[in-house]
């Protein structure tokens, strides 16, 4: 089942979640950083599978902002 983490501005969500939840979830991802109105999605789908790092990058990069992720399992 894929997983959905909604994530207010100034919330830290431990990176150990994230990490298990794209283990777990491993089919590609999407996240979406609201700020002000304004919407950026990011998209990645590899047969590799989700790269921790970069969803935990997006969610420290946007600290500020509320995020959105979708963490996909197929």
């Amino acid at each position: 089942m894929c997983v959905i983490i909604v994530r207010e501005p100034g919330i830290v969500i431990d990176p150990d979640k994230i990490r298990a939840a794209c283990k777990v979830n491993p089919d590609g991802y999407g996240v979406s950083v609201i700020d002000r109105g304004k919407i950026e999605t990011f998209k990645n789908f590899t047969d590799k599978g989700n790269d921790p790092a970069e969803v935990i990058k997006i969610f420290e990069d946007a600290k500020d902002q509320k995020v959105i992720a979708h963490l996909r399992y197929t």
